[in-house]
């Protein structure tokens, strides 16, 4: 049995494959140009990087949702005590394995010696971070996660660096281990309120499967998803705060100097924002009465339904403005583009009438929708199991 400490080496086999297809492209060198290669050895160490990140949480992380962690609430584990199949915490068995995937770029100089670093820290605090959304509520934990979101991008903002680099990632680290000690201090995490209970569970299962049909599948209670944030105004700029930072500090690694992309991604974002806020509003409905309808009755705004392209028309007066007066200067353009960014965001995500508003108040027709009776159609002929068939069909044997 492996010491403690080892316990979250990777599996030797795996060592072994990867060191022996990259000593073949090294065999391969001689016949081929040596550039064909150096890119392959690039990826190699790239890839083993990520999945050995990955790997890391997957394998050892015993979030609540998972088969690890349902099979802990079955044990006598508690805080404060060995985890059974290995640390949570980076030991000296990943420096080991980290420290190989470093030494190995030595040998081509294509890549710094601190990228697989880099990609194995990105990688854990990014699956460690979204484990822990998987069977409990967003909103127990959102400060951290946020603060990790946050600080993130300073890796590589304003400029690449090794020590922004290791400093910035040191500092997620350090919160996301924070973070994960938390959770594992509310375990047994069966026997605390914010989890969901079992009538819960097959509410929400019963409303995904409604298959009563036309027209009442369309009258059937909807799922509310319960706010990630209790502000409802945090929970709406914060996501967008977030989203905007990352492209802010994307943007300044592949910043053009001509000014037409950024109209022309800055057009293609509206379009789509306005294209997905539409389709959520739309589908399944229908105007109270037809174009025709409105200019022989004179009906020509309808208050209660046409509410509802008032954001849409709101993005798209901002995007024209934006555009139009889009400054040469690439400095100050990457500026208006990312203020217009946050505010079609906005008031895509934010602007009245909410989708519970517009179902529960909103001057619309119900109409057949074409994707709800296929999902509901895909039920029903979905094959029955064991469990779910009566006991007439079993004494029949069908």
């Amino acid at each position: 049995m492996r010491p403690y400490w080892l316990m979250n080496f990777p599996p030797v086999w795996s060592i072994w494959v990867f060191l022996t297809v990259f000593g073949v492209t090294y065999w391969l060198d001689q016949w081929f140009p040596v550039a064909v290669f150096t890119g392959l050895r690039t990826l190699l160490i790239f890839l083993a990087s990520l999945v050995f990140g990955a790997w890391r949480v997957i394998a050892f992380y015993p979030y609540p949702a998972g088969k690890y962690g349902r099979w802990l609430t079955m044990t006598p584990w508690q805080f404060g005590t060995r985890l059974p199949n290995g640390s949570i915490q980076l030991n000296a068995s990943d420096m080991l394995t980290v420290g190989l995937l470093c030494s190995i770029t030595l040998w081509d100089h294509d890549i710094s010696i601190v990228t697989p670093l880099a990609i194995f820290l990105y990688t854990y605090i990014i699956c460690a971070t979204y484990s822990t959304f998987s069977g409990i509520p967003w909103r127990k934990y959102w400060l951290k996660k946020v603060l990790i979101a946050a600080i993130m991008p300073f890796a590589f903002y304003p400029v690449v660096s090794v020590y922004s680099m290791v400093i910035s990632l040191a500092v997620c680290y350090w919160l996301c281990f924070s973070l994960l000690r938390e959770v594992l201090k509310d375990f047994p995490w069966n026997q605390i309120a914010w989890l969901q209970s079992d009538e819960e569970v097959l509410t929400k299962k019963s409303l995904k499967t409604f298959i009563a049909g036309w027209p009442y599948s369309a009258l059937a209670a909807i799922e509310k998803k319960e706010p990630r944030i209790k502000n409802r105004i945090c929970e709406i700029l914060v996501p967008i705060l977030l989203a905007v930072w990352w492209l802010h500090a994307m943007m300044a690694l592949t910043l053009d100097k001509n000014c037409f992309p950024l109209s022309f991604i800055l057009v293609c974002i509206a379009l789509l924002g306005i294209g997905i806020r539409l389709s959520c509003y739309l589908t399944g409905t229908a105007p109270p009465i037809s174009l025709w309808g409105r200019i022989f009755n004179g009906y020509f705004i309808i208050p209660k339904y046409d509410r509802i392209f008032l954001a849409p028309l709101l993005v798209v007066i901002l995007v024209f403005f934006a555009v139009y007066f889009m400054p040469e200067s690439t400095q100050y353009a990457v500026w208006i583009f990312e203020l217009t960014i946050f505010a079609l965001l906005v008031i895509l995500r934010g602007f009245p009438p909410s989708l519970d508003q517009w179902r529960q108040t909103g001057a619309f027709r119900i109409v057949r929708s074409k994707m709800i009776e296929k999902q509901a159609s895909q039920v029903i002929n979905k094959p029955k199991t064991v469990f779910e068939k009566n006991p007439v069909d079993l004494l029949m044997g069908k």
